[in-house]
């Protein structure tokens, strides 16, 4: 006897992003210019990604953005990554880094500008 077979479902919820769950340094991360795997460092200036082999001088910075979304009715935890944050918030992760005031806050303010406004989400 087989098990039920899975199933892909695809919805779209109009939701709210009401809290970022990051910290100064936790809501991007150093990527592989050739694909997205996050990089180490493996000597001064090198980083080695252990997805693809690659290793370079530089890395790209990458979203990695952990939100809680309410949709009216219940709120639920999301990971945004780089593809979703870059169609909510419009600019690249370097480019939000760039922007990020000197001193101790909590996150990047242009981080907060991005995502106060509702959007649809679509689940798979």
């Amino acid at each position: 006897m087989q098990g039920p077979k899975c199933c892909r479902a695809i919805c779209w919820i109009a939701t709210t992003i009401v809290s970022i769950n990051a910290g100064k340094n936790d809501w991007f991360y150093k990527a592989c210019k050739k694909c997205p795997k996050k990089v180490e460092t493996s000597t001064i200036e090198r980083y080695e990604c252990k997805g693809c082999g690659h290793t370079a001088g530089t890395a790209s910075i990458r979203y990695k953005v952990e939100v809680i979304v309410y949709d009216g009715t219940d709120s639920m935890t999301l990971l945004l990554w780089d593809r979703e944050a870059i169609q909510l918030c419009r600019k690249r992760a370097d480019q939000i880094k760039e922007e990020e005031p000197i001193g101790e806050v909590e996150y990047p303010p242009p981080l907060i500008t991005c995502w106060i406004e509702s959007f649809s989400l679509r689940l798979i």
